[in-house]
């Protein structure tokens, strides 16, 4: 008699509401998931708004103050939207990690239904088990952290090049703005950096937890 494997194997059944529970928990990470990801926008846009609506209000109000008050203002002001850019930079990090993470749970419960009703494979969107992993995906920073990250640097080098001009008068233009410049190069490589240790972190804590769960009795 000939074998035949294509057949599914049979499995041992599930415990008596499994399948709800894990339905249940399936439903809860997706929406997890799609809050993650709308929130990582939602900061981007009030990021960028923030730092055009203050810098129209400086721009505004420039001839209305006297020119040493406005230029304290601006780099005052300047300061406050680089703040917030590093803040929401953090709050990207953490977003990506949720994201990862989330999906990892979901791909894990999909592995589950997968290998107790293995009858489901062939109506799967996209193959079960694959490890998700802890970057940015098909960009180097991705797409939000990208942009927080650029307008960050930006602000740097503004900011670096008012205050040395202010210190240092005209004559100091002509090494003002390398000296801005490796400012905001190191600027940047500082995002990078912060990047990579979070990313570097998180996947050794999800490691762990996934070890102490497999290993659970």
């Amino acid at each position: 008699m000939i074998r035949d494997d294509t057949q599914p194997k049979p499995r041992k059944a599930p415990a008596d509401g499994a399948k709800d529970f894990l339905l249940h928990e399936y439903q809860s990470l997706y929406a997890l998931h799609q809050h993650a990801k709308d929130v990582g926008e939602t900061r981007l846009n009030f990021y960028i708004t923030f730092a055009a609506a203050l810098g129209s209000v400086l721009i505004a109000t420039q001839q209305f103050i006297r020119s040493d008050i406005h230029l304290w203002l601006l780099i005052a002001g300047l300061a406050v939207i680089m703040c917030l850019g590093f803040i929401t930079f953090r709050k990207m990090l953490q977003r990506r990690v949720a994201t990862i993470l989330y999906r990892r749970r979901l791909g894990r419960v999909r592995a589950w239904f997968a290998f107790h009703y293995p009858e489901i494979l062939p109506g799967l969107p996209y193959a079960i088990g694959r490890e998700i992993p802890m970057d940015w995906g098909k960009y180097k920073l991705g797409s939000s952290a990208f942009s927080v990250a650029f307008l960050n640097t930006i602000l740097v080098i503004v900011l670096v090049f008012i205050i040395l001009l202010n210190s240092f008068g005209l004559t100091a233009v002509w090494w003002s703005i390398p000296a801005s410049g490796i400012v905001g190069a190191a600027t940047w490589w500082f995002h990078l950096v912060w990047k990579d240790r979070w990313l570097r972190a998180a996947e050794m804590q999800d490691r762990q937890e996934m070890a102490d769960l497999d290993t659970a009795p």
